[in-house]
């Protein structure tokens, strides 16, 4: 999974992982791979806030600030996403929601979610919302597979943005 997550989601994104295997062996196999700091459980509770504060720290100001996946760069700061060193035109709300999905490959999204997180808690829209933006960013960047990245739809669910293994 670490060797997954720094492959997909780059070096920018900070990774503590939290076990119960205590063995030294386990502890240089996950730093090695990626991971940033490495608990054992049960975790005392001020000792982990800690820890993610830290790692926190060691981001840029501000956040993670650019997202790499694959052919697609995304500049959160000045709101701009690249597809292959070119700039894509996008409304508010498709870069709003293009960034969440980026954030979140692999991860099955509601379409509830995805309403409360980009359009907000008390949105006065419907479903339909999420699918006709979903339909725009799909089309806008090639999110069939053909650029390593697929928009995939879960009947009566909502969405998964999935990495696709390219031919050689």
């Amino acid at each position: 999974m670490l060797k997954w997550a720094r492959q997909n989601l780059g070096w920018e994104t900070p990774i503590l992982v939290l076990t119960a295997r205590d063995d030294e062996e386990t502890v240089v196999q996950a730093l090695g791979a990626g991971a940033d700091d490495y608990v054992v459980k049960p975790a005392k509770p001020m000792e982990l806030m800690a820890r993610v504060a830290a790692l926190g720290r060691r981001l840029r100001p501000g956040g993670v600030q650019m997202l790499r996946l694959g052919a697609f760069e995304i500049d959160i700061q000045s709101q701009r996403l690249m597809l292959d060193g070119a700039a894509v035109p996008m409304t508010q709300k498709e870069f709003d929601l293009a960034v969440y999905l980026f954030q979140n490959p692999g991860k099955l999204l509601s379409r509830d979610h995805l309403l409360n997180k980009i359009w907000g808690i008390s949105a006065d829209v419907d479903t339909r919302t999420v699918d006709t933006h979903i339909s725009r960013l799909r089309k806008k960047l090639g999110l069939d597979g053909g650029k390593g990245w697929k928009l995939v739809p879960v009947y009566g669910v909502g969405y998964r943005f999935e990495r696709v293994d390219l031919p050689a």
